[in-house]
């Protein structure tokens, strides 16, 4: 349906609904009619002042609510808010772009995809092995990098982990969706955050189980031109 028939459904309705509560009240609508009709100009700037009231409260409710369009001077707002360090960045494919430092945790960028606008999407960049794990890596054998990359599915699976690399392990990718609802607000947005840096940590710990020394964090130079994510901007 369109917007101007969604209208006047509401129009309609209001109508009833105030002559069904006239009628039960009692009201002399002969009487009310006669008084409109002596004094218009007090009507119609009652009718003016109600329309006014409802277009307010319309407006008001309308920018608490999150919306696609919206949705990017919120999340500004809260990253603010919550002291992180970012930064606007542009793409073809995202109709906004933030790069948000985490302390400890992996390069996180947040943006709302042009193909699927009604979503927000937060993609980790984490280097995922260090120097000394590359070395045990790069002499596993195909069938012992089968196992191993087993054992990451598994893991990660079980923690709800979206994630992807190349075969040489060199960066490692996670994602997480979110839709632009109502649902969506700065808690929920804090805790989608605090989750890509537990995600992070997961796939860490599980490569250091596997070949040890946690690696220290080293930010990416840059990112896999693939349709979710741009090269980072230098």
């Amino acid at each position: 349906m369109s917007r101007w028939f969604n209208w006047f459904l509401a129009f309609i309705s209001a109508v009833a609904s105030v002559f069904g509560i006239g009628q039960f009240f009692g009201v002399d609508w002969k009487w009310l009619r006669e008084q409109v009709t002596a004094h218009y100009i007090f009507a119609v700037v009652s009718v003016v002042s109600l329309a006014i009231f409802a277009w307010s409260v319309h407006a008001l409710w309308k920018r608490s609510r999150i919306t696609p369009d919206n949705v990017q001077a919120r999340i500004r707002g809260w990253l603010d808010a919550f002291n992180y360090t970012h930064r606007v960045i542009s793409w073809h494919a995202w109709h906004f772009g933030f790069e948000v430092t985490i302390p400890r945790g992996p390069l996180l960028l947040i943006a709302r995809p042009i193909e699927r606008a009604d979503s927000l999407v937060l993609i980790g960049k984490i280097t995922a092995v260090s120097p000394r794990q590359r070395v045990a890596f790069d002499a596993l054998s195909e069938s012992e990098r089968q196992e191993f990359y087993g054992q990451m599915r598994l893991e990660t699976a079980r923690a709800k982990i979206l994630f992807y690399t190349d075969a040489s392990l060199d960066q490692v990718s996670i994602e997480k969706w979110i839709p632009i609802t109502s649902k969506l607000t700065a808690s929920s947005f804090v805790e989608a955050i605090n989750e890509m840096y537990f995600s992070a940590n997961i796939i860490w710990a599980t490569i250091a189980l596997r070949f040890g020394e946690r690696p220290q964090l080293t930010q990416p130079s840059s990112t896999p031109d693939t349709e979710a994510s741009p090269p980072l901007p230098t």
